[in-house]
């Protein structure tokens, strides 16, 4: 497929559902703006293209939105568990708009290409903004050689060849993201957070890193980025911060880094660059803090000393996903966490020291999950500093080890998101689902965690609203009544 006469309006579309954005107790916890495609548009618009990026849409308005714009090329953000969505977009279009080309992109085309031949005509492996760049310039006559001879792409058609990338993009030098009032303004991070859904003027997401060095079985990472970490400079993070603040209203953040607190020193340098941009400086309890001062969630692994959750602290750091997972000796070999639980313990104190709220990411439904494994779960989960738990279902992706090495029960890709057991286990899908709800209904009922909320709020009264908010909705979901607490 040689074209040379397109012009140079490209679509991006996110393929992500309403089920996607709809918070649970002990499941979803954000609704995010668009972020791996606004990266995908700075590069774009940086190189004379002009982008129009689709989010939170129906299928109709989508459909509507492309024969409006009428772009050259349109490129779609694919999940496993968005999979079918995007073939049935793709072929929507393309049977409205027949001379569009179509280009997949994200995480499932790293993973399993041979579930998209029938409705795109490209796929991008791996990481985007290069590759994705190199092949809309062929396409459109600004770059040289055939399109389908581009390192990181597979061609659907009569050639096909799948060359990998031979480097990567300097993450530090890539143009800034296209940020959006209309996404940043309803992205919303749900459950217990500081400040709370209520006091969220807006809420953004920042990278620091790319990549992840190691190899959990479950985890696409090292399929999509590969194992080697690459930086952004602190003070252009700082930078990026502060412009969200400034321009957007922006008061909470969400690191996308997959191991946020991989080295020590970047976490004091990056802290102690937000802390130099003026971005945590007013009083917890002042009364502009919360729109002068910008908070943050990050996601990390066990090891964490009390030096850097101080530091973190200090520089906006108001909570954690911290990945868990299991906490039988066998899971922990198998999903390949290697930590030690003292390890885990002295992590969670010194985030429960410095007054950062803690989510806990377990994974259930492994094959040889039983009901005294879940009752170790809960019971583990009862002893420890947790303030929050999200209990995700073992999901097999193409191309992990956990996609290798398990028997599955259920095929249809749009349950593959982790709220549904799809792997063969010794219980049962329906002993499954109803052992995630008596984890999260056991856990949040228990007299530990009561006794564990007074104490934060004693010593951190700046999280009221956020518990109030929290013990609300646990109320109305029928799972405990907390809200005596708060007052």
């Amino acid at each position: 497929m040689e074209t040379t006469n397109l012009n140079n309006r490209i679509m991006l579309i996110e393929t992500l559902g309403a089920s996607d954005r709809t918070a649970g107790v002990g499941t979803h916890g954000n609704s995010l703006e668009p972020y791996a495609l606004e990266w995908l548009a700075g590069t774009l618009e940086a190189n004379g293209f002009e982008v129009k990026i689709l989010a939170q849409l129906s299928d109709l308005d989508i459909l509507y939105s492309a024969t409006e714009f009428q772009p050259a090329i349109i490129g779609y953000g694919v999940w496993t568990h968005t999979l079918n969505r995007s073939l049935r977009l793709a072929g929507m279009v393309k049977a409205a708009m027949p001379s569009v080309i179509q280009v997949a992109g994200g995480n499932h085309p790293s993973l399993d290409l041979t579930t998209l031949e029938s409705n795109f005509d490209f796929a991008v492996i791996g990481e985007g903004e290069a590759t994705f760049l190199e092949l809309c310039q062929k396409l459109t006559g600004k770059g040289q050689g055939p399109a389908w001879d581009t390192d990181g792409v597979a061609h659907f058609g009569e050639i096909c060849t799948i060359a990998p990338r031979r480097c990567r993009a300097d993450f530090n030098a890539l143009p800034a993201p296209i940020r959006s009032q209309e996404f940043l303004a309803r992205a919303k991070s749900w459950n217990l957070s500081y400040p709370n859904p209520e006091l969220q003027t807006g809420v953004g997401q920042v990278s620091y890193s790319r990549g992840c060095p190691f190899s959990c079985s479950f985890c696409v990472s090292p399929l999509v980025w590969g194992k080697r970490m690459t930086y952004r400079e602190a003070t252009k993070v700082a930078a990026e911060i502060k412009m969200l603040r400034d321009e957007f209203k922006v008061n909470l953040l969400y690191w996308s880094d997959l191991t946020w607190n991989l080295e020590h020193d970047k976490i004091m340098e990056v802290c102690r660059a937000i802390n130099a941009a003026g971005l945590h400086n007013s009083p917890e309890d002042s009364a502009d803090h919360l729109s002068e001062s910008v908070h943050w969630y990050a996601l990390v692994k066990p090891g964490l000393t009390l030096e850097e959750t101080r530091a973190m602290a200090k520089a906006g750091c108001s909570k954690v996903g911290i990945g868990i997972e299991s906490f039988d000796e066998d899971g922990i070999r198998e999903f390949g966490k290697p930590y030690k639980r003292s390890v885990l313990r002295e992590s969670l104190e010194a985030l429960d020291e410095a007054g950062i709220v803690t989510r806990a990411l377990m994974v259930l439904g492994r094959p040889d999950e039983t009901d005294q494994s879940v009752n170790r779960m809960i019971e583990q989960l009862k002893t420890l500093p947790i303030d929050q738990v999200r209990v995700q279902f073992l999901t097999p992706f193409p191309g992990t080890k956990t996609w290798d090495e398990t028997e599955r029960t259920d095929d249809d890709f749009d349950h593959y998101n982790g709220e549904y057991p799809v792997v063969k286990s010794r219980l049962s899908p329906d002993e499954l689902l109803a052992a995630r709800d008596r984890i999260v209904s056991e856990f949040y009922s228990s007299t530990e965690y009561a006794d564990r909320c007074k104490s934060k709020l004693e010593r951190f009264p700046h999280l009221k609203e956020s518990y109030r908010w929290w013990f609300d909705d646990l109320a109305e979901r029928g799972i405990v009544d907390l809200r005596w607490i708060a007052k």
